[in-house]
């Protein structure tokens, strides 16, 4: 029982000291607002993934990992620069892209074999990897 409801009960007046303890809001009543179901929002930070299928581009088979490589091209002939990203990751390739257009690209500390499959991937030219050897072709996939 608090010192409000006694003095209530009694008809006395609370002291100030009373007053101060008691607390200066009304019960809050809960609403509830459904609101209709909507597309779940996603998370800022969480990460969204470009092109490809579901599976984790870790799980996929890959060459051996190599030390990472600064690249910098200017309007270089793409099947130049698989040779020359094979040479540096230590793998073999196998090149047959005809619709590929040179390249020009940048890249910082990154993998070659990685460089390549982001430079394939813009040119919408597919990249596996099977027995060994790095295939890169337009019907690769």
């Amino acid at each position: 029982m608090s010192g409000a409801d006694a003095c209530a009960r009694c008809g006395a007046e609370p002291s100030s000291s009373e007053t101060a303890d008691m607390p200066r809001y009304a019960p809050s009543r809960t609403l509830a607002i459904e609101s209709p179901e909507a597309e779940p929002r996603s998370d800022r930070w969480s990460v969204r993934r470009i092109g490809g299928d579901s599976a984790s581009d870790d799980a996929a088979p890959r060459p051996g990992r190599a030390r990472k490589v600064d690249i910098d091209l200017v309007r270089a002939p793409f099947e130049d620069v698989a040779r020359f990203l094979g040479d540096t990751g230590r793998f073999n390739v196998v090149v047959e892209a005809p619709s590929a257009r040179p390249v020009t690209v940048k890249l910082r500390d990154i993998e070659p074999y990685d460089a390549l499959v982001a430079i394939a991937e813009v040119q919408g030219i597919g990249v596996t990897y099977r027995r060994g050897v790095v295939i890169v072709s337009n019907g690769a996939k």
